[in-house]
């Protein structure tokens, strides 16, 4: 999808300076996306802080399913097991 966004100058230079400036903006949303889920399930848990370390984790262990998920192989086996259980092969 192609969107057009204004930007204040100082973003627009940072930007404009990426090898890629749609992933640079599009990698921005998907950690804000993350950071404010985040935020609403430790809400709705009622914590209010999380110590350094575990949120270490946390980073961690979403970063590697970032990972996971631009993997070809993994996006293929994933949308072979939706297709199954869509036509209701698997439960």
């Amino acid at each position: 999808m192609k969107l057009t966004i204004s930007l204040p100058d100082d973003l627009a230079a940072i930007a404009q300076g990426q090898p890629n400036t749609s992933a640079y903006i599009a990698e921005a949303l998907r950690q804000r996306v993350r950071s404010e889920a985040l935020q609403r399930a430790l809400d709705q848990a009622g914590i209010d802080e999380i110590p350094p370390e575990e949120y270490a984790k946390i980073i961690k262990r979403h970063r590697e399913i970032d990972a996971m998920r631009e993997d070809p192989e993994f996006r293929a086996k994933n949308a072979a097991t939706l297709e199954r259980w869509r036509q209701g092969i698997i439960p």
